[in-house]
């Protein structure tokens, strides 16, 4: 929790969106001292919607901040009916009287990006989701899909990824995965986080002899 939460320059501020629950001291607009509870749920980083609940005893004035990661897109913060639009890499805050169980709505998207192999893979490119590296886990691909990406170089056609978690091995920890499609073939790509594969013991590849369709 006290990753995922801080103070900076005395504002109770979001680092991060991992599940959580934190208490801090503040001092209100009023000067008193005022115990806060704050709890964060949703199920980051599988989607990017979340719920900051605030809990105090009485009503209060004091400044929320929330950092806007530098990847994400459309950031909005809803407090009290009103939205505030984030700018990515920079922090939201929200001055106002919180009452006992007010609630901020966050919601941002997590775009895919193709990062590029450069001079140490020449021609393939890795695939990365808002915050994570995404990898091709052999355990959880088929025969056919990995002896495709052996014989040549594919072209998938866009990047836009479907969250296929019930093809994971029973037991998996975790649902996040992702499927992409080369272009013209019936095959599906399965794709997992980078920190999730190779938890059944499969080889696993970051760097893909991929392209993207223009």
């Amino acid at each position: 929790p006290s990753f995922t939460f801080g103070t900076i320059a005395d504002v109770a501020t979001v680092l991060f969106y991992e599940p959580a629950v934190y208490r801090q001291l503040l001092v209100t607009a009023d000067k008193n001292k005022m115990d806060v509870t704050f709890k964060l749920e949703g199920n980051f980083p599988e989607s990017g919607n979340m719920i900051l609940s605030v809990e105090c005893a009485k009503a209060g004035k004091f400044p929320i901040a929330l950092r806007v990661p530098e990847w994400s897109v459309n950031y909005t913060a809803t407090a009290g009916g009103e939205i505030y639009k984030g700018t990515a890499d920079q922090f939201i805050t929200i001055n106002r009287s919180w009452k006992p169980g007010d609630k901020i709505q966050i919601s941002f998207d997590m775009p895919v990006k193709t990062l590029a192999g450069r001079k140490s893979y020449p021609g393939q490119i890795a695939l990365q989701r808002g915050p994570q590296i995404l990898a091709l886990d052999e355990s959880v691909n088929t025969g056919s899909t990995l002896q495709l990406l052996a014989d040549s170089k594919e072209v998938i056609a866009e990047t836009n990824l479907a969250n296929e978690f019930k093809l994971l091995p029973a037991g998996w920890i975790g649902k996040q995965a992702y499927s992409i499609n080369p272009a013209g073939k019936n095959e599906k790509i399965i794709l997992v986080p980078f920190a999730d594969a190779s938890q059944t013991g499969g080889i696993m590849k970051v760097w893909l002899p991929l392209s993207i369709k223009k």
